[in-house]
């Protein structure tokens, strides 16, 4: 070799082609693992794994986990296990939850134009909330208040086909709620609480049945479902039935939407399509099921009592300040929405 030129040893070679070997193929699977690697969702449920809202979460993961070939999987925590109810108002923006069940009441107080589903008498059935939450004008209204709490609403969920109040004494009249106590689960029940002339009671869930039994409240607003699961027909004697759009505080299913936006367009488009196909199943499974717990209610020699339609007239009648009420507190943003429900009226 000439002059200046570098000499290098068999053995040195030798070792410096295995280093430059060794970092391209590490090179190489870091490129190759991000396509074959599995995304965990981790979904946080508040009701056990038997029940009919839990059962919807369930065929959600799994129509996601099938149609993205196993590269989504969706891990699903019933009963709280995660997380509480309460503490997934910050736990789901936060990104600790990906996804979650939650409850309309308590996310009303992060997002007020949330409680349009909640107007009392406001949709004619279940038909006219399932085409108000489907309207692209008026998710789109609704989204972009969400979205600036970090979440997005994948569906709407039901209890069932009635949401009313379950009672020690009868409730058949605006008059029977005179001086009664009857347990709220937000303000917006609340509202109608004291809009039909009874005084909300705020107490959490685990204390319903004990505040029935020991006469602390002397009802509650529930579903059949919820009044049989919670066994509250120990303690009650009658069920007054309304159509669930009467009276509606529906679960809900959210997800974190930072991990929305990470997606891409093509799984973004995957969970949008099983997310409308879960709604329409789970609506008919709460359905279904809240018919058979209503009967096992009656069994139980619960009076199941369906609201005759003139004395629905007056509770509609009674409640009509909610509306404007929530229009003063959501000013434009309200309007717009009462407004879009309104058209899609038939």
């Amino acid at each position: 070799m000439g002059k200046g030129t570098l000499k290098m040893e068999p053995g040195r070679i030798f070792k410096w082609l295995t280093r430059a070997v060794t970092l391209a193929t590490l090179l190489v699977l870091c490129t190759e693992l991000p396509a074959t690697e599995t995304k965990i969702m981790r979904l946080a449920a508040i009701q056990p794994a038997d029940h009919d809202l839990t059962k919807a979460c369930y065929h959600l993961a799994k129509l996601v986990e099938e149609r993205s070939a196993g590269k989504i999987k969706i891990e699903v925590y019933p009963a709280g296990q995660l997380f509480s109810d309460k503490d997934l108002t910050k736990a789901l923006p936060s990104g600790s939850a990906d996804l979650a069940q939650v409850t309309t009441g308590i996310w009303v107080g992060m997002v007020p134009a949330l409680g349009i589903i909640e107007l009392p008498f406001f949709y004619q059935d279940m038909d006219h909330v399932a085409r108000a939450f489907s309207d692209p004008k008026f998710r789109k209204i609704l989204d972009t208040e969400m979205a600036q709490k970090g979440v997005k609403l994948l569906f709407p969920q039901t209890w069932g086909y009635s949401f009313g109040f379950a009672s020690k004494k009868q409730l058949h009249t605006l008059e029977d709620f005179r001086g009664r106590r009857i347990r709220a689960h937000g303000e917006m029940p609340a509202e109608v609480i004291r809009s039909l002339g009874a005084a909300p009671v705020f107490m959490g869930t685990g204390d319903v049945y004990l505040g029935l039994q020991r006469g602390t409240i002397d009802g509650v607003m529930t579903a059949p479902c919820l009044a049989w699961d919670k066994k509250y027909y120990e303690c009650v004697r009658h069920y007054v039935h309304l159509k669930s759009s009467d009276l509606m505080s529906p679960p809900l299913t959210l997800m974190n939407l930072k991990t929305y936006a990470d997606l891409t367009p093509e799984f973004q488009k995957l969970i949008d399509t099983a997310a409308r196909e879960t709604e329409a199943f789970s609506l008919k499974l709460s359905t279904d099921r809240s018919q058979e717990c209503a009967k096992s209610l009656q069994g139980q020699k619960v009076e199941v009592y369906p609201l005759p339609d003139t004395e629905r007239q007056r509770w509609a009648k009674a409640c009509g300040p909610i509306l404007q009420n929530y229009l003063k507190r959501n000013g434009e943003v309200g309007q717009r929405l009462v407004q879009e429900v309104e058209n899609l009226k038939k």
